[in-house]
């Protein structure tokens, strides 16, 4: 007679077993989104065209634009960032003009960061460049935090090659040289202008909403 040894599971290998199903299918369910998402981001009517920088969020004809030279690594930008998002959402007749002036007592990863969102609008157009600039401003770090929606396909082969070349690091050299020629030195700094009449007026730091409004109405007014 012989006997056959089955040996059965213990209660520890069956959770481990468990455990291990259920971490591989959070893996591939938040895999999935995160290329559904950016699917969804960039396609549909809602998809920004073929743009190049300089990167504008709003109407493209809007009469009134708003040229930000900001750091993404500057502190009272990411504090101002929201409070300038929500007055151009409000005024239509407005659109916002980014400008890179990453400052040397943040380097490198000032530059890094701009280098980054150039890579995102690079591939992406306007709207995954806002994406981008508004996530590394809700993500603060002296070594610089990529989104993971950036490292999945499509664009993660993309924005790798993006960022080994020297497209965005030409770019943001050559936005920082045009600040500087227009002695433009901090951050943020604002010049607001009449696309209509070509007038200009510059405003340094943090400004008020009232006070934007204020200036906007002063040059469309002005002689």
């Amino acid at each position: 007679m012989s006997y056959e040894l089955i040996v059965l599971p213990t209660r520890s290998s069956l959770l481990y077993k468990r455990h291990r199903v259920w971490v591989l299918s959070l893996i591939v369910i938040t895999t999935v989104a995160v290329v559904l998402w950016l699917g969804w981001y960039l396609s549909g009517p809602h998809a920004a065209d073929n743009a190049h920088p300089p990167w504008i969020y709003g109407a493209p004809t809007a009469r009134f634009t708003v040229v930000e030279f900001a750091d993404l690594q500057c502190a009272y930008c990411r504090m101002y960032f929201p409070t300038l998002h929500a007055w151009i959402d409000a005024h239509p007749d407005v659109n916002w003009e980014w400008r890179h002036l990453p400052l040397a007592e943040h380097e490198p990863a000032a530059t890094q960061a701009a280098r980054l969102a150039e890579c995102a609008g690079e591939f992406g157009g306007p709207r995954l460049f806002w994406w981008t600039v508004q996530w590394l401003y809700q993500h603060p770090s002296e070594h610089i935090a990529h989104p993971e929606a950036l490292y999945q396909p499509p664009a993660a082969e993309a924005i790798r090659a993006c960022l080994q070349s020297d497209r965005p690091g030409a770019i943001v050299r050559r936005q920082r040289v045009e600040a500087t020629q227009e002695a433009i030195t901090a951050t943020p700094t604002l010049r607001l202008l009449d696309r209509r009449n070509g007038r200009t007026v510059t405003i340094a730091g943090m400004v008020a909403p009232d006070v934007l409004s204020s200036a906007v109405d002063a040059l469309a007014t002005s002689n």
